[in-house]
């Protein structure tokens, strides 16, 4: 793959094409994992979005709580 990027970098996926030019370019660290989607840095409390939501009138699946307590009954 990194013989077919030398001749064409557009015939490998944009990723490989990142990883070799990090290391075409003396990256320490060639390879950084993608962010997982929806992630922000910061812990969210589900509650506190739940609440958010009914407060606006959008209700759903609960809490994590009661999500919870009725996993733990099928025991």
């Amino acid at each position: 793959m990194y013989e077919e990027w030398r001749r064409d970098p557009e015939s490998v996926h944009a990723s490989w094409r990142s990883y070799f030019n990090n290391i075409e370019n003396g990256a320490d660290v060639p390879y950084q994992a993608a962010p997982t989607l929806g992630q922000t840095g910061s812990v969210s409390n589900i509650d506190d979005i739940v609440n958010a939501l009914q407060a606006r009138g959008i209700s759903g699946g609960g809490s994590a709580t009661a999500i919870g307590s009725a996993d733990s009954k099928k025991i």
